[in-house]
């Protein structure tokens, strides 16, 4: 679990969630209205497939060799799960926000829509 927790916390969208409006504006910014919105939602879509990846990976792992005397291990192996799956689930929903404004038209009817409010432009 340590290696996919490792992965999950250098995943741009969960080590700097709070980020996240920012990074969507900057990569809207190279790819948005003067490209496709479908590459902008193909991009928003290979993102929230790797969330999903990651949870897969950590629904993938089992206690394996846990014994009764252990009880203390798995309750911190499944605070550390939780946290995680957290994470990432926290950084999906925050993507297919951004996504599902998109492709119901809010962008092209708001271009600023995905604009942080703090560089409101």
């Amino acid at each position: 679990m340590q290696r996919v927790g490792s992965d999950i916390d250098r995943w741009r969208f969960v080590a700097d969630y709070d980020m996240i409006p920012e990074i969507i504006w900057e990569v809207w910014n190279k790819t948005g209205p003067g490209t496709s919105y479908q590459a902008f939602i193909d991009w928003l879509n290979q993102q929230i497939d790797q969330g999903h990846q990651y949870i897969a990976s950590l629904v993938d792992i089992v206690p394996v060799g846990l014994g009764e005397d252990d009880e203390g291990d798995l309750k911190e192996w499944a605070l550390e799960l939780a946290e995680l799956l957290s994470k990432v689930h926290r950084a999906i929903s925050a993507l297919e926000v951004r996504r599902d404004q998109v492709e119901t038209g809010l962008v092209r009817k708001y271009p600023k829509i995905l604009c942080p409010p703090h560089l409101d432009l």
